[in-house]
């Protein structure tokens, strides 16, 4: 109860602060109205740029850097919106590239057991339908997404129970996989032991009710470990804004290990995600999303919900007045503001300042100068 009643209480504030500024402090510089060619050409080159970090993911982290996560964040989002667009404006190659980008994004997902990405992509093309093509085809396209993230979730499921098994089979030599045999064995035992599972229980439909409402709740579930933590008086304060800092700063120069953004005491598993975690399953290296009042609970208390909360609303405020301008590629652009990117945009401070840096400013900085290369002829966006 307490859970949902500090999110409620940050959420109201957030949506009260941002709507008060959009409200009475008006933007007196007019939409830049991008043409469709220069439109087409920005998103469609960082496509091309997402197809080939998906395709050679290890050369690219290395060439990028830090620039890394920024293009391919970017590209994803880019991939999405060249999609509508592409179907809207009947451009064959432009949707070629666009759906095999997603496709490949969808296929190395699920082998990986990422099921929030996909179901992201297929959300937020949800969302763009909306506004981009005839309700009758955008009822078509929610038909589909609920469709393919039910038929995607339960494939996903089952191929995680399937690797989970396998590398505790591996890890006991429980087979021989280095033989056709052994390999066949393992898929005879696991369909054997799946079946007589599924034998056993006599409810199949509420053990699938209750699996999609663990996995609905538990942003939830695992918020109640800032409670807890709060309740031991092991509050981070301030130390993961002032560690947040840090990602202005790249390692090379920096003579000490660098802190990682959001973390309590500079390493990985002293961030809210792994302390809240850690305190629900006493694991230290799960990951999931969580809600983020009772992060601000867990910083600075009571006093946390009000200031971070204000905060974050006047932050997303400054950031939608300074997007706004760039149009359609400023809502490309917004969504890099969000963590994950089909998620939220309420988010804890550090988490802003570290966005900023890694994913929005980046961006800005290249489309910027593809702009400008395209404003005086250097370059020819030809689609």
């Amino acid at each position: 109860f307490y859970v949902y009643l500090i999110e409620f209480i940050s959420n109201l504030i957030f949506m009260l602060i941002f709507t008060y500024f959009i409200k009475f402090i008006k933007k007196k510089s007019k939409i830049k109205n991008y043409n469709e060619q220069n439109l087409l050409f920005i998103l469609s080159l960082f496509s091309f740029n997402f197809l080939l970090i998906l395709l050679l993911p290890g050369y690219f982290t290395n060439l990028y850097g830090f620039l890394f996560t920024a293009f391919y964040n970017y590209g994803a989002i880019s991939a999405i919106f060249l999609l509508a667009i592409s179907i809207k404006k009947k451009k064959k190659l432009l949707f070629l590239l666009s759906l095999t980008c997603i496709l490949i994004f969808f296929g190395k997902s699920i082998i990986s057991g990422l099921r929030g990405g996909v179901v992201g992509v297929v959300v937020l093309f949800t969302i763009l339908s909306y506004t981009t093509f005839s309700y009758k085809f955008f009822k078509k396209i929610v038909i589909f997404s609920f469709l393919f993230s039910v038929v995607f979730y339960q494939i996903n499921t089952k191929l995680s129970s399937i690797k989970y098994e396998f590398v505790v089979a591996y890890a006991n030599n429980k087979f021989d996989f280095s033989t056709i045999q052994g390999n066949v064995d393992f898929i005879s035992d696991y369909l054997t032991e799946k079946y007589e599972t599924e034998k056993s229980q006599k409810n199949l439909t509420s053990s699938f009710l209750k699996e999609y409402e663990f996995r609905f709740g538990a942003s939830s579930m695992f918020a109640v470990g800032f409670l807890r933590l709060a309740q031991k008086n092991q509050y981070a304060y301030f130390a993961p804004l002032l560690n947040g800092f840090y990602s202005f700063l790249p390692k090379t120069l920096i003579d000490f290990d660098k802190p990682v953004s959001g973390s309590k005491d500079g390493s990985l598993e002293s961030t809210g995600m792994y302390l809240s975690i850690s305190e629900i399953t006493k694991t230290k290296h799960n990951m999931t999303d969580f809600l983020v009042g009772p992060h601000y609970f867990w910083e600075l208390g009571l006093s946390g919900i009000i200031i971070y909360s204000v905060l974050s609303g006047f932050s997303f405020f400054i950031i939608v007045r300074w997007l706004e301008s760039y149009g359609l590629l400023g809502l490309s652009f917004l969504i890099l503001m969000s963590k994950p990117f089909w998620f939220q945009f309420k988010l804890w401070p550090s988490e802003i300042i570290t966005l900023l840096i890694t994913n929005l400013i980046p961006v800005l900085v290249i489309v910027k100068f593809l702009l400008f290369l395209t404003k005086r002829k250097i370059i020819l966006s030809k689609t």
